[in-house]
């Protein structure tokens, strides 16, 4: 990081270095390729699992398309692999719906398993 910011101007760079071009810069130097390309295939074959809750999935979900940021889609994009890595038994409730964001499907899976386990 010292060799970088003297490289790039020293104090004088770093005062004037907006968030964005710092967290790039950040995100391009210290997050490798590899680790990259893991966690994007972890995202794109991500499935709840049947020890794993709802908001878990959904935490654990979001931090995965944080890391990816616009790799991770539009957020209709990430609605649609969200509500496909949920459990069968979750999703076999939202098939026939579409959501504009993943907030969408996580308050429908709960309002769905509550309908569920009210019937049963």
């Amino acid at each position: 990081w010292k060799a970088y910011k003297k490289a790039t101007g020293g104090d004088a760079w770093l005062i004037t270095v907006t968030w964005a071009d710092f967290k790039k810069l950040f995100f391009l130097q210290f997050f490798p390729r590899a680790e990259q390309e893991r966690l994007k295939r972890e995202y794109h074959s991500i499935r709840q699992t049947n020890t794993e809750t709802s908001t878990e999935f959904m935490q654990h979900f979001l931090r995965l398309a944080g890391f990816l940021r616009a790799a991770a889609g539009t957020e209709e994009e990430q609605a649609k692999n969200f509500q496909w890595g949920l459990r069968r038994s979750t999703l076999n409730h939202l098939m026939c719906m579409s959501y504009t964001d993943v907030a969408q499907v996580a308050n429908a899976a709960r309002s769905g398993r509550r309908v569920v386990i009210g019937i049963s």
